[in-house]
């Protein structure tokens, strides 16, 4: 039983085979296997008929052992086309030498059972339709003596041929029976043991992941809690900052120092606020660009003195800026909205309008502010700190700027994501 186990599951360990694949693989060794000694037997069976013809059997036998060597090699498609193509072609060879008497041309049908069972039906129709003819064929050889095959009736030994022919096929096809049966229920029993075991396994690792993701979970947690912590301190640094600026504008009596210690207030503030908005909203790794301008404006109104700003702010609430391109972005919106407080906020019936908008030719988006102020004096302000910053901050982030008189000052700057 266990070499009969061996030869069964030659070749079907392969992963890529279906459980029908795998079936009919099982039974393909099993017919190799009793063929190889059936064959063995019908040399004997037939030499007192054909003599030395007889050993074409032999070759059944040589090509049962190499369809097994084929299928230990998993060429399970050569394997059983070149045993079905030798077996038809001796078997047909040998009825027309022994005729019907022999019932040797009855075996051509428990090989086209076989190979009903051995072939996929779907895929494989080709093959199951060429046996057709062969069978055919080789039965009304047998049945009606075509092509002069020798008659044996009055033999002295064709009674014993066969009743041995005859047994032989029963005995072959019980066998098949049988063992294919227990050999699928078992194969069937261990299919089940397997999927079960697959089952536990998967459940295993799914339980494995679960507690890796929990984990994961945990620790994101923490790390978001981490970084919340970290934009927290630095946003209260740079407040610390602000206050210790604001406590020296007032020990300060110089105006000119006094200006320049409220730009500085301002820029620190603007870093401040992109901090602020990180924690608020626990994104730490965009800024919500609307928001941040509109905190901005308030901020800075109110450092200046200023509470009935009402800004026009154009600009998509899902537009969204990366770390490290929101210091400079919010560096550069500072300056332009401390400039407007500066010149244009304390004139009556001003208007403050930023947009930004996206050029998808180009791929950036275009940031815009206008007001309807007087507008630039002149357009060489080549020592002007604030348009140095602004140019600088652009370059940081792979923009370009300009600015110009439109019945009003006008900032354009372009900023690629």
């Amino acid at each position: 039983m266990n070499i009969w186990n061996i030869v069964s599951k030659i070749g079907i360990l392969d992963p890529n085979k279906t459980d029908k694949e795998t079936k009919r693989l099982i039974f393909f060794n099993q017919v190799l296997f009793i063929g190889f000694f059936a064959t063995l037997f019908q040399v004997v069976l037939t030499w007192p008929f054909i003599g030395f013809q007889s050993f074409l059997f032999l070759i059944i036998t040589a090509t049962s052992a190499i369809s097994l060597f084929l299928n230990f090699k998993r060429r399970f498609w050569i394997s059983k086309r070149v045993f079905i193509l030798v077996v038809y072609l001796i078997g047909t060879y040998t009825t027309t030498l022994l005729g019907g008497d022999g019932y040797y041309h009855l075996g051509t049908l428990l090989i086209f059972a076989a190979s009903l069972i051995l072939f996929d039906t779907k895929s494989e129709k080709i093959e199951i339709l060429l046996g057709l003819p062969v069978v055919a064929l080789t039965l009304l050889i047998g049945e009606f003596g075509w092509f002069n095959a020798p008659d044996f009736s009055n033999h002295e030994a064709i009674e014993i041929v066969r009743f041995l022919n005859i047994f032989s096929l029963l005995v072959i096809n019980s066998i098949l029976t049988v063992f294919i049966i227990r050999l699928n229920d078992k194969n069937e029993s261990e299919l089940v043991n397997s999927k079960s075991s697959l089952e536990s396994l998967v459940a295993e690792r799914t339980s494995e992941l679960n507690d890796q993701k929990i984990i994961l979970e945990v620790q994101n947690k923490e790390k978001e809690v981490l970084l919340q912590e970290v934009h927290h301190r630095v946003k209260n640094n740079l407040q610390i900052i602000v206050s210790l600026i604001n406590l020296q504008m007032s020990k300060t009596e110089d105006e000119g120092t006094t200006i320049a210690l409220s730009e500085t207030q301002g820029r620190v503030l603007s870093m401040s606020i992109i901090h602020q908005e990180m924690y608020q909203t626990n994104n730490f790794a965009k800024v919500g660009v609307r928001d941040y301008i509109l905190n901005l404006i308030k901020t800075t109104s109110e450092l200046h003195g200023y509470d009935s700003i009402r800004p026009t702010v154009e600009v998509e609430d899902t537009f969204n800026i990366n770390l490290e391109k929101a210091i400079p972005f919010g560096l550069i919106i500072n300056e332009i909205v401390m400039n407007y407080f500066k010149h244009v906020a304390n004139q009556k019936g001003t208007t403050f309008k930023l947009s930004i908008v996206s050029d998808l030719k180009k791929d950036v988006y275009i940031c815009r502010y206008s007001d309807n102020g007087c507008g630039f004096k002149s357009m060489d302000n080549s020592n002007s700190l604030g348009l140095q910053l602004i140019e600088s901050l652009t370059e940081q982030i792979e923009g370009e700027f300009r600015y110009y008189n439109d019945n009003g000052a006008v900032y354009e700057f372009t900023i690629n994501l």
